[in-house]
């Protein structure tokens, strides 16, 4: 690259917006890149399971789970990539704008706005996808403000009508500057994807080794035998039902989940073991045990936590009762943390549950002591958290994916297989 030092050292009749916008741009695109880092971070750790960052979730209770989501890539690109190949041709675009011959900085003026500009449409779309998922990421509205930010500057930094800029800059978009911008974000796309992709790779790999070291730690447990709680719902999976004798714990692998519905993490094993049980060919009995981070129920939490979860746990009891635990708790983990009484009634009257019943049932005082006696059990087994597993009396202290409640399961079974048998 060639510098014109004239470039830099704007004449005292230059406008000064000529030189404090695009430097103004390229710190903004800086700041772009590294969020855009970082939520590519959270993109391949939620996409894998992995633990999330503290940070997200301290900023927001659903953390940045919407980059994992069904919006969160393009063709297989995750968006953080592509709005990072984004800021990375702003910011060679304003480098340009600061050390070119005028010719080419007059170019790349009209560009960087037309880039600015679509950043702010994107940034838009992603907003409203935002609001069909239902979650916000608090990085992804940082990007947003940068990006809008970023739009004033290059509109500031005009030498010429916005307009006129922009079909200025769509004319010559594949001459000389504009080329080096597409060129640019092409690159870049590609670049990132490719250093995506190697991650997650990776990521996979050392997931793999820990998954085996995690349940060969689970297995090292002393068992206690599996876990009975006296009126937890319960579901089998296909090969494990009541007519095949699964309520004989010696033909199948009890799972006794003690969750909390206002916990992201058991939202998250929810989906998990949902899937689980529909497709795991292996017999399996989950009982539903709740434990509440509140301390409304639950005498473990001294300060406001989970401030609704008790009453989302009444009300799942009263669904119980009129035979729709599953169907509620699903409604529950749905719509989380919305979980104020007008919205626990629209979800039974959407499960067809009897209104009065329902009602009555919220405050009548053996559902709350429902919740408490199940608490109760998790106290005495010395839980702490939530989700909490006993599978067959081994302790799990944490959700576990689909691929790894499979393979636990068979390595249950296997050790049953493998202990002698009495005369």
């Amino acid at each position: 690259m060639v510098l014109d030092h004239k470039a830099v050292t704007m004449t005292s009749s230059a406008p000064k917006n000529l030189l404090i916008a695009p430097v103004g741009v390229l710190l903004m695109s800086i700041g772009a890149i590294a969020v855009g880092i970082y939520l590519t971070i959270e993109h391949i750790r939620i996409k894998l399971q992995l633990s999330g960052s503290g940070l997200c979730y301290a900023l927001a209770s659903g953390g940045c789970e919407v980059t994992g989501g069904r919006f969160g890539s393009l063709l297989g690109v995750p968006v953080s990539v592509i709005g990072m190949a984004g800021a990375i041709t702003t910011a060679s675009l304003a480098l340009i704008v600061l050390f070119r011959r005028s010719q080419a900085r007059d170019v790349a003026r009209g560009l960087l706005f037309l880039m600015a500009c679509g950043s702010v449409v994107a940034s838009i779309v992603m907003f409203g996808l935002s609001l069909v998922e239902g979650s916000f990421c608090p990085f992804c509205i940082l990007w947003y403000g940068i990006n809008l930010f970023t739009w004033f500057l290059a509109m500031w930094g005009l030498d010429q009508p916005p307009v006129a800029a922009v079909v200025d800059a769509a004319q010559k978009l594949y001459q000389g500057t504009g080329l080096i911008a597409v060129g640019t974000f092409v690159v870049a796309i590609l670049g990132g994807n490719i250093v995506y992709h190697e991650t997650v790779a990776e990521a996979k790999a050392e997931r793999a080794e820990n998954d085996r070291n995690d349940l060969n730690t689970i297995l090292a447990g002393q068992p206690s035998g599996p876990l009975h709680v006296e009126g937890a719902p319960v579901r089998y999976s296909r090969t494990a039902t009541p007519d095949s004798g699964a309520g004989n714990t010696t033909t199948h692998v009890s799972i006794v989940k003690l969750s909390d519905f206002e916990c992201p993490y058991c939202k998250r094993f929810w989906l998990d073991m949902e899937t689980f049980l529909d497709e795991t060919t292996l017999p399996v009995a989950l009982s539903f045990v709740h434990f509440p981070l509140d301390s409304q129920c639950n005498p473990l939490i001294e300060s406001e936590f989970h401030i609704q979860a008790c009453q989302a746990a009444v009300a799942a009891e009263c669904a119980r009762k009129q035979g729709k635990f599953w169907e509620y708790a699903g409604r529950l983990f749905e719509n989380q943390p919305k979980f104020d009484l007008e919205q626990l009634l629209t979800m039974a009257a959407e499960l067809g549950l009897d209104k009065n019943a329902f009602e009555f049932c919220l405050g009548e005082p053996s559902s709350t002591a429902k919740v408490r006696a199940d608490v109760e059990v998790g106290l005495t087994q010395h839980v702490t958290g939530t989700p909490t597993l006993f599978v067959d009396g081994y302790v799990v202290r944490h959700a576990l994916r689909k691929e790894q409640l499979e393979q636990l399961v068979r390595d249950v079974l296997a050790n049953r297989s493998a202990e002698p048998k009495s005369n």
